[in-house]
């Protein structure tokens, strides 16, 4: 049986930055006149991001590396660049662009 364990704090400031992040950009996506072209790489960006977090809470919930809380923190605007540019260079390669 699982016994559930303690969740570190340190989990919670990364999260919470990166929760407000994640909508403020969200927001200024969806004002954008691109055609929902941002706001279609930002909501990739953002479900890659929430799987690798899932991934490195299930981990080590009870005591995150520095490098854990630091990818929690700023990996999704990293995410969102590579994301951004995988995007575009599928939508040329498929002649979408």
């Amino acid at each position: 049986m699982l016994h559930p364990q303690p969740v570190s704090p340190n989990y919670q400031d990364a999260l919470v930055f990166s929760g407000i992040l994640q909508l403020l950009l969200q927001f200024f996506a969806a004002l954008t006149f691109d055609g929902g072209v941002l706001l279609f790489v930002n909501t990739l960006a953002i479900g890659a991001f929430w799987i690798v977090a899932a991934f490195i809470f299930f981990r080590r919930p009870a005591g995150p590396s520095p490098r854990d809380a630091r990818i929690l923190r700023l990996g999704y605007p990293l995410l969102l660049c590579h994301v951004g540019v995988l995007v575009m260079l599928t939508w040329k390669w498929q002649g979408r662009l």
